[in-house]
């Protein structure tokens, strides 16, 4: 046989060798992107509450919060947390607390087409989870880390949260949970801009604003003044002049006096972009910056110095391209953006 013949051999076996190594040693690694529900099933599924554990396997402790890094840990056992599931979404809570926890399910699935509809968007992970830890006293708080909903709760908030929806069960009144509802509204905002990487001020702020679009609640927002922005301060609980949205960097004071100025002055810009240019541009601007975010990676959008840096960007390729560059005038005039 020529020289020729064994060369071409052995080129093709050599092809054939990698074909096989991938197929059976490597593609079997690769993790499929998530697959995104644009519909869900707005009822009760009814099932029975399958009983789980919560584990604090990955949890990591933070200044003396806990954050959940992606998803809940559920180990099956015998007692300690259960689940209630209906498709894409699923309510963990302490056992004994499994009324609270088919509320929350069917406020989800009423949640969330009055989101999508106000944001345009849709939840990059196909499951949503909220959870009920109980908490001692100094971590009772509320967070949302990618697909997950966290309510650290103490007992005494899950029993007065419970009797509540028991009492108004016995007398045969509604839950305060509907098609015109959403008590999840900010928490739920959160799942479906997850993945925009806003500065924190609009992060807040169009979680804070969603909570006043519901159309049980469809108002303005009381904190929002007709033409001067005011927030109100957690503090001395009184109403003040805002202030700009550039002091909005990092997390709040330690003792969150600045709470109430970040989300609420932040909410206050989304109200002002409603009244001047139109309720349908807030949507257009977050699809418009969803596109943007697809397209570069998180580094590109937050900047060696995070929020200041996407603060910029977001104004750039989110609200200047839908409502045009007037907007950098008020923006800078009235928040100093």
């Amino acid at each position: 046989m020529s020289k020729g013949f064994w060369v071409i051999s052995t080129v093709l076996l050599l092809f054939l060798g990698i074909f096989i190594f991938w197929n059976y040693f490597l593609k079997n690694d690769v993790v499929d992107e998530p697959v995104v529900k644009e519909d869900v099933d707005a009822t009760w599924s009814g099932e029975e509450l399958s009983c789980v554990e919560f584990s604090c396997s990955n949890l990591e402790s933070s200044n003396d919060r806990i954050s959940v890094v992606y998803h809940p840990c559920l180990v099956k056992c015998s007692n300690g947390y259960k689940i209630s599931e209906s498709g894409q979404f699923a309510v963990i809570v302490p056992t004994g607390y499994e009324l609270l926890a088919e509320k929350h399910l069917d406020d989800l699935q009423y949640c969330f087409p009055l989101l999508k509809e106000q944001l345009g968007l849709v939840p990059f992970y196909n499951k949503v989870y909220v959870v009920f830890p109980l908490a001692d006293e100094s971590k009772s708080y509320a967070s949302t880390s990618t697909s997950s909903i966290y309510y650290y709760r103490t007992k005494d908030q899950l029993d007065s949260a419970q009797k509540s929806f028991k009492k108004r069960s016995d007398e045969g009144l509604n839950f305060g949970v509907g098609p015109d509802s959403c008590i999840n509204a900010h928490e739920f905002t959160h799942i479906f801009t997850g993945e925009l990487h806003l500065p924190r001020w609009a992060n807040e702020g169009i979680a804070e604003y969603m909570i006043t679009q519901m159309p049980d609640v469809k108002d303005k927002p009381s904190y929002c003044a007709d033409d001067v922005l005011h927030f109100k301060s957690l503090k001395d609980e009184k109403f003040e002049p805002y202030s700009d949205l550039s002091k909005s960097f990092g997390v709040p004071d330690v003792d969150e006096s600045n709470e109430d100025y970040l989300y609420e002055t932040g909410a206050c810009v989304f109200d002002y972009i409603s009244e001047k240019y139109g309720q349908d541009k807030i949507k257009l601007i977050m699809q418009r910056f969803a596109e943007y975010a697809a397209n570069h990676e998180p580094d590109e959008i937050i900047g060696k110095d995070m929020n200041r840096f996407s603060s910029k960007i977001f104004i750039r390729e989110g609200i200047v391209p839908v409502i045009g560059e007037d907007a950098k005038v008020w923006l800078k005039k009235m928040f100093n953006l």
